[in-house]
């Protein structure tokens, strides 16, 4: 499902050949690979994760988008990512909080399907909420806020707080993959102000709708997370595939500027 679902991530993004960049990050990456043989909830979290934001995506599109079926599917993945953890809320509260302000905006049918959503999941969810209430209350305390104090986790109006989960980075996704695709990301955004140069015209073919899609989650989840108390390298892991796919766009950035230098170098010859 995970590799599915950063498959699908690559397309919508920019294309197939993409998206196999991706899919193959995604599988070598460190602390992906680590949780393979972990017997912890955060990989079935993450795979449920990333298709879960995908279809919401989807579903916001304007051009394709605004189906029955993207609604309802999810809603079930979100149901699905609930149950299997509870930190899901981490990354699916602040896209359903998006989503809520710019509806007003679409039509009738986009209200009905929203609603029958949150219906939806709200079936899947409250009867597994009214045996297990207890056990969410006590354990998220013992979990979130007592571990923190007991572990020594850094407060939050500190440095070390903001800076905990970004110097994870290199080391879960790979130092190579990370130095390449950072400095890829920068000079992707130089071209990006140069897009009327015909000889970079590959860089228009992304789809900056879904960019900013991923980037909103990225961004709004890791603020969530910074600021829960308890610091793990395991609850950033469901962010992972979205950080591989922006470092996945700076290496095509260098293909695509390599691309371009053999052109001019054949033509100067």
């Amino acid at each position: 499902l995970l590799l599915f679902s950063i498959a699908k991530w690559g397309i919508t993004l920019r294309s197939k050949n993409f998206a196999l960049v991706g899919v193959c990050f995604v599988a070598i990456a460190p602390a992906l690979v680590q949780l393979r043989a972990d017997y912890v909830l955060e990989l079935p979290l993450t795979a449920s994760i990333s298709f879960t934001i995908w279809i919401l995506g989807r579903w916001l599109n304007t051009s394709d988008g605004g189906k029955w079926w993207q609604a309802i599917l999810a809603a079930l993945f979100t149901t699905c990512s609930l149950l299997i953890k509870q930190s899901a809320l981490l990354i699916l509260a602040p896209a359903f909080i998006y989503i809520i302000f710019i509806i007003p905006k679409k039509k009738i049918s986009i209200l009905l399907q929203l609603f029958s959503g949150i219906a939806v999941i709200l079936t899947g969810i409250l009867p597994w909420f009214k045996h297990n209430w207890i056990t969410t209350i006590s354990g998220t305390n013992r979990a979130v806020i007592e571990s923190a104090a007991l572990e020594g986790d850094p407060q939050l109006f500190t440095l070390d707080n903001w800076l905990w989960y970004p110097r994870l980075i290199p080391e879960q996704i790979g130092t190579i993959i990370f130095l390449i695709g950072i400095s890829g990301i920068f000079f992707w955004v130089i071209r990006l102000k140069r897009t009327s140069n015909n000889s970079f015209k590959e860089t228009l073919l992304d789809d900056y709708a879904s960019w900013r899609w991923l980037v909103f989650v990225l961004l709004s989840s890791w603020l969530l997370t910074t600021i829960t108390p308890n610091k793990d390298e395991r609850y950033i892991a469901p962010l992972i595939p979205f950080v591989v796919l922006t470092l996945s766009r700076g290496w095509w950035e260098w293909s695509i500027w390599l691309k371009y230098k053999s052109k001019t170098n054949k033509k100067s010859q």
